[in-house]
C-alpha cells in the first residue's frame, strides 16, 4: 500500500458531489488509486469502521490504530462504533450499515453468518473474502492517512493487510454485496500490478 493513497476503485467515488475532482471520462478503469488530499479532501458519513474477515486480535490491533490516528497529542481517543459484517449483510446498502453502526458496536456476527476469508485451497463459496476489509466512516483525510500508514506497519503483526476504502456519497445506495466485489476486484488486480517487474 502507498502511503496516503486509498484503495477504492474511481467509478465507487467519483459523483458529483463527493468532493473529487476527476477529469478522466474513464470511469471504469480498474485499479485506479485515488490521492487522500488532492483527489479526496473531505470526511463523509458517521464516524466508525465497517469490517470483516479478521479474528479478534487482529481486529484490535486495527482498530488501537484507528484510535491513535483520531487522537490528537495528550488528548483522549474519542469513541467510535466498529461494525462486524456478516453474510446477512450482503443484502443491506451501505448506508444502512453505517445507520446500524451504534447499535451494532463490536457485535460478532452470528455463528454461521460470519464473512471469513478464502480457504488455503482457494475455494470459493457465497460467505467468503479473498482479503481483509476496513471501511472508514467520517475520517478526516489527515487522520486517514495516519491510519493507514499506521496499519501498513503492522504488516507482520496481521495475517493480510487489509482492504482500505472510505465512505462517500455516491456509496451510500449501493449493496454491500456490489460495494465488496468492487473493492475486491480492483485491490486484486492492483496486488497483481504491484508483482509484476518493471521492465
Amino acid at each position: 500500500m502507498n502511503r496516503g493513497t486509498l484503495l477504492v476503485k474511481n467509478v465507487v467515488l467519483a459523483s458529483s458531489d463527493s468532493n473529487i475532482e476527476d477529469d478522466d471520462d474513464d470511469d471504469d478503469e480498474a485499479g485506479k488509486f485515488l490521492e487522500l488530499g488532492q483527489d479526496i479532501t473531505k470526511a463523509y458519513g458517521p464516524l466508525g469502521i465497517v469490517t470483516a474477515g479478521y479474528e479478534e486480535e487482529s481486529l484490535d490491533r486495527i482498530v488501537s490504530a484507528c484510535e491513535a490516528a483520531l487522537t490528537p497529542p495528550d488528548s483522549i481517543s474519542p469513541y467510535f462504533p466498529v461494525a462486524i459484517l456478516g453474510k446477512s449483510d450482503l443484502k443491506q446498502t451501505f448506508k444502512e450499515v453505517l445507520s446500524q453502526l451504534m447499535e451494532r458496536d463490536c457485535l460478532l456476527p452470528e455463528d454461521g453468518d460470519e464473512l471469513v476469508l478464502v480457504s488455503s485451497d482457494g475455494r470459493a463459496n457465497s460467505s467468503y473474502l479473498r482479503y481483509p476489509l476496513v471501511l472508514f466512516s467520517g475520517f478526516e483525510v489527515p487522520q486517514l492517512q495516519q491510519a493507514l500508514r499506521y496499519i501498513e506497519s503492522m504488516e507482520k503483526e496481521l495475517p493480510a493487510q487489509p482492504m482500505c476504502a472510505m465512505a462517500v456519497p455516491n456509496a451510500m445506495d449501493k449493496q454491500m454485496s456490489q460495494l465488496l466485489e468492487e473493492i475486491e476486484g480492483d485491490y486484486h488486480e492492483n496486488q497483481v500490478k504491484r508483482s509484476v517487474p518493471e521492465a
